[in-house]
């Protein structure tokens, strides 16, 4: 894959971006050439190496150190399951003088600084805008550092975030690439993360089995989604036996929270013999269900709408229609 900019800019400012990727779309290799008048030339070499989705050092051509990481838990709380998002721990540059840099992040997962391990210095600051376009980076190691919004690896030479699976434009807020699973993930198929980063985070920027339309999740990462959304949330098992109850119960919910919840539980009559078949599944949605409607109550939003991404999970887990799963979800978050 190569990448080139406008011929119209002056000739030390024109580059050439050639990328290589291995077996599991991961890129581990880019060169940077520079125009010189007739061709590209001076070529730079960054070699990539990693550990799962996790990339632990830059290399030069000939295997020179430039930069390390080191990882620990992401925002899921395990070692990649949110595809290291809020993950990153400690940024190194090798060279004279080498920095050990801690990582400082903000709510959801975006890096806003780098502090020296040994001095206690900031030595680099970021702030973005909501999409994701800096709007601040300074400090002596701010531009060294390639991890910066979403914890994901940004080129400095074009200003695009390499989401694993596709590159995203922070400038336009939209990916480059069309979405792999077509319309499934939503209709408009270079939207990031259903037009709403504030509130949702984007793991890889592919999705050859989609969830929802929103996050963009990896086919196999129905399993997180469940523990990630509902760790603080999960009830005791005895709710599985009032499911029922609960579903039938719509209207009494419907007097509280309005109407909404009313169609939302009718509809879950309607498929009640298809989620009694499933019992994980039904448990999962009677409790995200029954938090949904306790945080609400009490006014907890953003913990309201964690419920609300569970009862979807939960939909398309018993019934494989993400139709209906972005329906209720999208009622529920209205209601919100």
């Amino acid at each position: 894959m190569t990448m080139t900019n406008v011929a119209t800019i002056p000739n030390a400012q024109r580059k050439r971006l050639e990328f290589g990727y291995d077996h599991m779309n991961r890129r581990i290799s880019k060169v940077v050439k520079t125009w010189n008048g007739g061709a590209f030339t001076s070529p730079v070499t960054n070699l990539f190496v990693y550990d799962g989705w996790n990339l632990l050092a830059v290399l030069t051509s000939d295997r020179g150190l430039l930069t390390s990481f080191a990882w620990g838990n992401d925002l899921s709380g395990t070692m990649g399951e949110a595809g290291g998002i809020g993950g990153l721990l400690l940024v190194t540059t090798h060279g004279s003088p080498g920095t050990n840099a801690f990582v400082g992040y903000d709510g959801i997962g975006d890096v806003t600084a780098l502090v020296n391990s040994v001095s206690g210095a900031v030595e680099a600051r970021y702030e973005f805008s909501p999409f994701g376009q800096p709007t601040r980076a300074t400090g002596p190691i701010a531009a060294v550092n390639p991890f910066r919004f979403g914890t994901k690896y940004c080129d400095q030479e074009t200003g695009l975030i390499n989401y694993g699976y596709r590159y995203y434009d922070p400038v336009q807020g939209k990916w480059l690439a069309r979405d792999p699973a077509a319309e499934n993930g939503g209709n408009n198929l270079h939207a990031f993360v259903a037009n709403n980063p504030v509130n949702f985070v984007e793991i890889g920027g592919a999705i050859p089995k989609p969830l929802i339309s929103i996050g963009e999740f990896h086919p196999d990462k129905i399993k997180v989604m469940e523990s990630w959304f509902h760790q603080n949330t999960r009830a005791s098992l005895q709710r599985v036996r009032h499911f029922n109850e609960v579903v039938e119960g719509g209207r009494e919910w419907g007097q509280m929270i309005g109407i909404g919840a009313v169609h939302l539980f009718e509809a879950g009559l309607k498929t009640y013999e298809l989620i009694r078949h499933h019992d994980k599944a039904a448990e999962d949605l009677a409790t995200n269900g029954l938090d949904f409607y306790r945080h609400r109550l009490a006014g907890d939003v953003a913990w309201a709408d964690l419920d609300a991404v569970g009862v979807a999970a939960s939909l398309i887990e018993m019934s494989g229609d993400y139709v209906l799963a972005y329906a209720v979800l999208d009622r529920l978050l209205l209601m919100n």
